[in-house]
């Protein structure tokens, strides 16, 4: 048994159900029931009011960026193995200044690694105007990826990283690649099970008869969904008998809204019928059930801030051929170049959603899960590299 701590930037009660939190609990929880001893520490908001609590440990500090607060704080806990959270931005302010505070030091780095062209070429003008939201983002596509790769060298003992994507960008700069661990996400633990007998709740709608597409996450225009919205309205003008279904993922009042707005357009333009749409949180078997049956899964996320949506995996683990724009994310995650399109070009959505309504490209369930690691499999390569150290 091993003292583990992690280290993640903005972790808190309330967010561990949110990427990249979600990510670096999901270690934290299989390597607890695995018998080590986990404690996680983190700088993100306190609530009072919170209910959610955290299933391993949980200590708060004012800043993680403070390497002197995270010494102190580890202190007590004597850990063996140190996982660390780290994006392109926190080789500015850490440089050589992290604490070794165990004897095994481990960069775990959950988000994409994007370039400023990657970036430029995902948001509008209109999404820099909000340039706030996206300001870290920003700054660490700005960080040469050489550099990071240094800091993570010159810090860590080896690297853990959700995608094949990352593991590469990281090597291409001089990381050794023997030191980069592909561990996905655990949160598609169990998705690739087959379909139970389980009913829908009543207050979940069925799927609809005949060719649907579905759109998964919040409605935000920044994650394309006006854009799926009106793809589908071009489609049906142009004859097809499509149905679009929008499983809307609401994380606060501001969602709430833009999904009041996406509705009420709808019915102003007479077009209600066209989107089936629901908020609520479906269980697995009614999310697969959404998949299964779908033409395909149509994500235009134009920027993904932490991890590749979940969504994207278990569409293509369930044989779902899915339509997106993040290729800087997650080039891993986009098999045929058909399966891909611009940033905002509802034109490139219409045309690559109508090549499956006429089934015009086919791709079998192997071709798309073949290079998917199993969750439990890769936390097992963790810990083993672990023992190694």
């Amino acid at each position: 048994m091993a003292n583990i701590l992690i280290i993640s930037p903005g972790h808190a009660p309330d967010r561990i159900s949110r990427q990249p939190w979600a990510y670096l609990q999901g270690l934290a929880d299989q390597l607890s029931e695995r018998d080590h001893n986990v404690s996680v520490i983190g700088d993100g908001p306190q609530s009072a009011e919170s209910s959610k609590t955290i299933s391993t440990k949980f200590q708060f500090v004012e800043s993680v960026r403070d390497p002197a607060a995270i010494a102190e704080a580890a202190r007590a806990f004597d850990p063996d193995v140190c996982l660390w959270s780290l994006a392109p931005i926190a080789s500015l302010y850490l440089t050589q200044r992290v604490p070794k505070i165990a004897d095994t030091m481990v960069a775990v780095v959950p988000g994409p690694l994007y370039s400023p062209r990657d970036i430029a070429s995902q948001l509008s003008r209109q999404d820099f105007s909000k340039l706030p939201s996206y300001a870290s983002l920003v700054a660490s596509s700005c960080v040469p990826q050489a550099w990071f790769s240094y800091f993570l060298r010159s810090n860590f003992d080896f690297t853990v990283a959700p995608t094949t994507t990352i593991v590469d960008k990281v090597s291409l700069w001089g990381y050794p690649r023997e030191k980069a661990l592909h561990v996905p996400h655990g949160l598609d633990s169990g998705i690739l099970t087959k379909l139970s007998d389980e009913e829908f709740r009543d207050e979940i709608p069925s799927p609809p008869d005949g060719d649907y597409v579905v759109n998964f996450g919040p409605p935000r225009p920044i994650r394309g969904a006006q854009d799926f919205v009106e793809a589908v309205l071009m489609l049906r003008e142009a004859g097809h008998d499509v149905t679009g279904v929008m499983l809307a993922r609401i994380d606060d009042d501001d969602d709430r809204d833009l999904l009041e707005e996406i509705k009420g357009d709808l019915v102003r333009r007479g077009h209600q019928g066209a989107i089936l749409i629901t908020d609520a949180y479906l269980t697995p078997h009614e999310l697969k059930t959404y998949i299964c049956g779908a033409t395909a899964a149509v994500l235009p996320y134009r920027i993904v801030q932490s991890t590749v949506p979940v969504s994207i995996i278990e569409g293509l683990g369930l044989g779902c051929p899915v339509i997106t724009t993040d290729i800087a994310g997650a080039r891993e995650l986009a098999p045929s170049a058909t399966l891909t399109v611009s940033s905002g070009s509802v034109e490139e959505l219409v045309a690559a959603i109508g090549r499956h309504l006429s089934g015009g490209h086919t791709t079998t369930e192997d071709q798309l899960t073949a290079h998917l690691p199993t969750w439990d499999a890769a936390v097992g390569q963790l810990e083993e590299e672990i023992s190694k150290q």
